[in-house]
């Protein structure tokens, strides 16, 4: 259940990288061209930040802090960490409002 988050991130951005790919074909945009062009149409630049966002957020959520998800995954496969990150819940809020001011 942990990863149902961030893999529907990514299979989010598989699906906007799909929909750049084909409407790049329909347009007339060679593949190689797709992200090296200078005047991106708006709808590829809308499809690619999707998916770069996407991938992101499914990073963001596996960092192994208490109200992420790589917490979940931590406290199931790693019992003695999880007891002791459990131990000092104040440093994992702060480090999450760390990571989202950087």
């Amino acid at each position: 259940m942990s990863l149902a988050g961030p893999a529907t991130n990514i299979v989010l951005s598989i699906i906007a990288m799909t929909i750049v790919l084909i409407y790049s074909k329909i347009v007339g945009i060679a593949p190689t061209d797709i992200f090296t062009s200078i005047q991106l149409d708006p709808m590829n630049t809308f499809w690619i930040l999707f998916a770069q966002l996407n991938i992101v957020l499914a990073v963001f959520n596996l960092i192994p802090v208490y109200p992420l998800d790589g917490y979940r995954l931590i406290k199931i496969f790693w019992k003695k960490l999880s007891d002791k990150m459990e131990m000092y819940p104040l440093y994992s809020m702060l480090i999450v409002v760390a990571i989202i001011f950087l």
